[in-house]
């Protein structure tokens, strides 16, 4: 009787009329004939990308012999791939071509992720130091969520950038949810706690990788070598300590054939299982419940038609439940254990007022000055964005279905922080929301159709988005509070950097500013200099002059290198930036660059030292003063110089020469060394001296070298 049921033609007429054609899993023809051309392309672009992965990997350690082999083991199967995949004649065996790729290129990231560990380069960014001492503590019985992790700056490595705030500290605590710092603790065994994260970011890229290519049509199925294992900046962010691949896997299988979910109208394991993912992404990292409200909307409109929009809803909302459910089990026990330290850091993300920085809006403010007044307009652009895209998202569904997951970083362009990671970590999922989303869905007008109103939609999206115009309008006006211009600089003239910048501020409106100096050189501020001298606090309408010293090494810029100086101030959250300073516009090259052979005894040797730019281009300056220096070392000290310069006593070490009209300085070394003695190498460097002012322009060294006959030589 039960197999009869499942027979019969009522049952089978419901079927036929709920049936909807599932996703092209591959090419319609057998898997013996030839393959497609964009299958075969897309091969054979996977196997070149090896070529990228086993360059890398070249001198990753020559220490170790069998690890010297994996360079040109890449590249012979580099090149043999790419020549299958142009000649194999059948679907079935590109397949398998495409797996070969597909396990060298996991094999060559582990390797490249290997050297990373033993090479111990330590993190790049705080959030991957501040993973690894927070599972240090979590070993120890210690709740990272209530604890300082600021010796991670310091303990692990190269020191990471730490975030700065507008307040004038920095953030030092977990702020994220627990579920990195779980993922993370079976690595952090198996590296004896060494640098684990970057380790457990490549494990899950290559989970990553390999799921996606599960899940794509056969045809499509390079895109995952690609995009997950070829893209040079996903694996150098997470070497650096970024651990976003964590929550890509699960994220995968959340948006897999989504637009399946409740189609009985009730959640399948499936479903569960999708909704389970869900929360576990959540549980990593922020960023994904931005994704998480465009996929809850794209899953109610998905079944508005065939559900009804309030039946749609409750579907929708048994979904969200189970994930939330997901991310409650995971967090609870740290909730349990602190809950107000927990929450500290998981909300930190949304209200600890960072610094700006990021590839987006705010660059305006910070490389061109528009603006910088009230940094709080951003982040009101951001959110008014963010609610017009999820509206936009559901009004015009039926177009921007695909999109949810890309519509979700749309928002951080405005943000104070449009970190490029946002969008560079999550391309596997926007390949996946593209290629394997579920059948197309057919969505239930929304708004009702009506005379006029179809014809609005111009009318509609500027309604939409006014508010995010608006306030990005209002963050790129408001005037800065100080105005800033760089006096002098201070100089450290061995290594020619820029150690101290004295600031002359004028604080512009009617509240006093608590300012907060940085650095800018390459697009991103510097951690905070130290204030050595003037006020804390710039009182309305009043100027000061600032000194400033570099916190580090790391921030000091080089002489040649155009930098501008920002100061940070809050209530409310503000940036002024001075004008662009270059404190040298001249540096010297001095040639020959390299003398390869040994001269002999008594020989001379002419140099010229050209000024040029510093971008390369000579100049044709006369009347410069130059100096070259010859230096000479032993294997304790400095020895007294044997070379004459411009005909001095060797006794000498420094000769001066004016350019000519070309902007060159001519120099003619001897080497006074007696014959029949030995000769130890002579180093020369050319720069500009000043009076009462710091010396610049250093040069390269040349090294030079002498010798006597051997029959002189004793």
């Amino acid at each position: 009787m039960r197999r009869a049921a499942l027979h019969s033609p009522k049952i089978d007429k419901q079927r036929d009329s709920t049936y909807e054609p599932r996703p092209d899993r591959g090419p319609s023809h057998s898997i013996g004939d030839p393959p497609e051309m964009v299958q075969r392309a897309l091969c054979l672009v996977a196997a070149l990308g090896l070529l990228v992965l086993a360059q890398v990997n070249f001198g990753v350690a020559i220490s170790s012999p069998w690890r010297a082999q994996i360079s040109p083991l890449g590249f012979l199967f580099a090149l043999g791939l790419s020549v299958a995949a142009c000649t194999v004649r059948t679907t079935r065996a590109l397949n398998w071509v495409l797996l070969a790729v597909f396990a060298v290129a996991v094999a060559l990231t582990a390797a490249e992720a290997t050297g990373y560990l033993l090479g111990r380069r330590g993190f790049g960014i705080d959030e991957g130091a501040f993973l690894q001492y927070g599972t240090r503590l979590l070993l120890r019985g210690q709740n990272p969520f209530a604890h300082s992790l600021a010796p991670a700056l310091q303990l692990y490595g190269a020191s990471p950038v730490p975030t700065a705030l507008t307040n004038g500290s920095i953030s030092t605590h977990f702020a994220y949810p627990s579920l990195p710092l779980l993922l993370n603790v079976p690595f952090y065994w198996l590296t004896n706690g060494v640098e684990s994260v970057p380790v457990a970011a490549v494990f899950f890229q290559c989970v990553t990788a390999a799921l996606l290519f599960v899940i794509l049509p056969s045809r499509l199925r390079p895109l995952a070598v690609i995009v997950v294992l070829e893209f040079p900046l996903l694996f150098g962010f997470e070497v650096t300590g970024s651990f976003y691949t964590m929550f890509l896997p699960f994220a995968l299988v959340a948006i897999w054939k989504w637009t399946d979910v409740g189609q009985e109208g009730r959640l399948s394991r499936a479903d569960l299982v999708r909704a389970v993912c869900l929360g576990l992404a959540c549980a990593v990292e922020q960023i994904v419940w931005i994704m998480a409200l465009f996929l809850l909307v794209g899953i109610w409109r998905a079944g508005s038609r065939r559900l009804g929009n309030l039946g749609s809803a409750r579907v929708t909302g048994r979904f969200a439940l189970a994930a939330a459910a997901a991310f409650g089990v995971v967090n609870l026990p740290f909730f349990v254990w602190g809950p107000g330290a927990w929450w500290s850091g998981v909300s930190a993300p949304f209200l600890q007022h960072p610094i700006p920085f990021g590839e987006g809006l705010v660059d305006l403010t910070l490389l061109l000055r528009a603006g910088g007044g009230n940094l709080n307009w951003y982040t009101d652009a951001a959110i008014a964005l963010l609610a017009a895209l999820l509206v936009a998202y559901a009004v015009w569904f039926r177009g921007l279905w695909r999109a949810g997951i890309i519509l979700a970083g749309l928002m951080f362009f405005v943000s104070t922080r449009p970190l490029d990671g946002y969008w560079i970590e999550v391309a596997p999922l926007w390949v996946a929301a593209v290629i394997v989303p579920g059948p197309d869905p057919d969505p239930a007008p929304l708004p009702r159709r009506s005379g006029g109103l179809h014809g609005l939609r111009v009318a509609w999206a500027a309604v939409l988005f006014a508010p995010a115009l608006a306030f990005s309008g209002l963050a790129l006006t408001a005037t800065a509070p100080l105005r800033l211009h760089i006096e002098s600089v201070g100089i450290e003239s061995a290594l020619q950097d820029a150690w101290r910048v004295s600031v002359r501020a004028t604080n512009e409106t009617g509240n006093p500013v608590r300012p907060q100096f940085a650095l800018n050189s390459g697009g991103q501020l510097s951690p905070y200099w130290t204030i050595a001298s003037g006020p804390t606090v710039l009182a309305a309408g009043r100027t000061a002059l600032y000194s400033l010293s570099s916190p580090n090494l790391e921030t000091s810029p080089s002489l040649t290198t155009p930098f501008v100086i920002s100061a940070v101030s809050a209530s409310p959250d503000a940036v002024s930036t001075s004008q662009v300073f270059q404190a040298v516009d001249r540096i010297l090259v001095l040639t020959p660059r390299e003398v390869d052979n040994p001269l002999r005894v008594g020989r001379t040797i002419v140099f010229q030292a050209q000024i040029e730019n510093p971008v390369g281009i000579p100049l044709s300056v006369a009347g410069v003063r130059v100096a070259l220096l010859q230096r000479v070392f032993g294997e304790s000290h400095h020895l007294q110089p044997t070379a004459s310069l411009n005909g001095q006593p060797a006794t000498k070490p420094v000769a001066y020469a004016l350019t000519n009209a070309q902007g060159v300085a001519t120099f003619r070394v001897r080497d006074l060394v007696p014959t029949g003695t030995r000769s130890a190498p002579l180093y020369l460097r050319a720069w500009i001296p000043v009076m009462h002012s710091y010396p610049y322009g250093y040069s390269n060294t040349v090294e030079v070298k002498w010798y006597a006959p051997s029959s002189q030589v004793p």
